[in-house]
């Protein structure tokens, strides 16, 4: 039966609903719920007003309870799963919808003719949203069991920032049919920051995370993301305290728990490789290195570290390619790696890749510009260039650096019988090698003239060769020049260029004081 008062209350409230006056259309549908409480029309007029002011809650609850009052009622149920659309609850959305295709297959009349459309909404937020889903679970649960070299991990962070760019497209596409002025649903901010840290994108995830917890400095949730993201960043024990926190209010977190335990086996397997590369244990070093590598193949920062280290191993152990293979995964997670481009410059000085180096030193130096030995490095790089270009006595030879005067010989008498002009009276190729060969046991059976050129003294800029002579305090009243015994400070230079720069004026009043200064000639070793 109508009340009459209530009646009269709603009548009213349309007046308002019509007129745009929404706040009085609420407080007169108020008094007729107030007036008569088991009427579902009335909570289903007030809950459209609440819509109208973006009250979402309270229209969900009005038209929940519209839907209880008069159950399987199409425009109730049709209303219901856009609020739940709008609220980014889209499974309950779904749900409702699939009611109203049963009443409208049974031939029900009064279904809305927005139906459809509101239909395809809440399908097509579920579909993106279940996607950007299953790329993050697909990203979360990559297995490291087989990843034994730099390029499996590469190739697998390649497809981690597909993945992310992918859960991203579809996150934004199910947010498209979200109400912008009730914002993003908590929980999907929260999986939003977590995509970004995927993404490579740790500044906006930050932004997110940070804008969240100024708000409400105990979400669990909050925590666990930001814990997430010092672990990225390669901060484990802050990492872990922000865990412990987020424990502390919901003991039950399982998400803050693994995050915690995998980053103190992450930092235990790192110490340990750094303990035993300190104590000169490479191989066990390397092993723990690469256990650690594997615990988490989706940490960018710490793992660049870990094949960082792991390249200075093999660049000890002498396994050059290995340690360039690594330098360059390391860098291929972060490319601002200052330390990781010096360690793959010396490791191209060590293939003797000199040029490479140098241009790898003069990147790392373009991110440091501070660093002074990065510049001496560039320095002894460039001079080792100038080394290479020069002609390879020992390779024309076939001998060893270190091969003992006999060796010389027999190599000198090999290759000179070989490229001998009697024996190549047609062939000027060989009568320049057989000269190159001449020229060769000239210079390295000549315990003077070797020392030169391994040094490679003879290529000094002399402005280079003085930079040192600071320390030049010594040299007394220059009578006979005998008081250079205090020039230590020019260590790289060769007694026999001083003499062909001085003459023989000099005297043997250097005879005493050159040595004890003067060092064994310029040398560049990046061991």
């Amino acid at each position: 039966m109508v009340n009459p008062q209530a009646e009269a209350f709603k009548q009213e409230g349309n007046v308002y609903y019509k007129a745009g006056s929404y706040k009085e259309a609420i407080a007169s549908y108020s008094k007729a719920i107030e007036a008569d409480p088991e009427n579902s029309i009335y909570y289903g007029n007030r809950s459209m007003a609440y819509m109208q002011t973006r009250e979402y809650d309270a229209a969900l609850r009005d038209t929940l309870e519209s839907a209880r009052l008069a159950p399987g009622t199409p425009k109730t149920l049709v209303r219901l799963g856009k609020l739940y659309t709008s609220l980014g609850r889209f499974d309950e959305a779904v749900s409702v919808f699939a009611e109203v295709s049963q009443l409208e297959a049974a031939g029900a009349a009064g279904i809305p003719a927005t139906f459809k459309e509101d239909l395809f909404k809440a399908q097509d937020m579920a579909t993106n949203f279940n996607r950007a889903v299953k790329l993050v679970d697909d990203i979360e649960n990559f297995s490291a069991a087989d990843v034994n070299e730099s390029t499996n991990i590469l190739s697998i962070f390649s497809q981690i920032k597909d993945y992310a760019m992918r859960a991203l497209h579809s996150l934004e596409a199910a947010q498209r049919y979200l109400d912008s002025t009730i914002g993003v649903p908590h929980k999907w901010q929260i999986f939003r920051g977590r995509i970004l840290l995927y993404a490579k994108r740790e500044d906006e995830a930050t932004s997110l995370v940070m804008t969240i917890l100024r708000r409400d400095n105990m979400d669990t949730e909050a925590l666990v993301l930001r814990a997430q993201i010092l672990y990225m960043q390669g901060d484990n024990e802050q990492c872990i305290k922000h865990c412990v926190m987020a424990l502390q209010y919901d003991p039950d977190l399982t998400r803050s728990r693994k995050l915690m335990r995998l980053a103190k086996e992450v930092e235990k397997k790192k110490q340990e490789g750094n303990t035993f590369f300190k104590t000169g244990k490479l191989q066990e070093a390397k092993a723990s290195y690469t256990d650690a590598l594997h615990l988490d193949v989706t940490n960018r920062f710490t793992n660049s570290r870990l094949l960082s280290n792991r390249a200075t191993v093999f660049l000890k152990l002498g396994d050059n390619e290995a340690a360039l293979a690594d330098c360059d995964g390391a860098l291929e997670l972060d490319s601002t790696f200052v330390k990781v481009k010096k360690t793959r410059a010396r490791t191209l000085g060590q293939l003797k890749r000199w040029d490479d180096a140098v241009n790898e030193l003069k990147s790392a130096l373009e991110l440091a510009p501070e660093d002074q030995a990065l510049r001496k490095e560039i320095k002894d790089a460039e001079f080792e260039v100038k080394k290479a270009s020069r002609k390879d006595y020992y390779a024309i030879l076939g001998v060893e650096k270190n091969c003992t005067d006999t060796e010389l010989k027999k190599a000198y008498r090999r290759q000179a019988l070989i490229f001998h002009p009697d024996k190549n009276p047609d062939n000027p190729d060989a009568a320049e090698k057989f000269k190159d060969v001449g020229e060769a046991y000239e210079v390295l059976s000549d315990s003077q003239k070797k020392a030169r050129y391994d040094s490679g003294v003879d290529l000094q800029d002399p402005s280079d060769m003085f930079g040192g002579m600071g320390g030049m305090g010594g040299m007394g009243g220059m009578g006979g020049m005998g008081g250079m015994g205090g020039m230590g400070g020019m260590g790289g230079i060769d007694p026999e260029i001083l003499f062909q720069m001085f003459g023989g004026g000099m005297g043997g009043g250097m005879g005493g004081g050159m040595p004890g200064g003067m060092g064994g000639g310029h040398h560049f070793s990046f061991n």
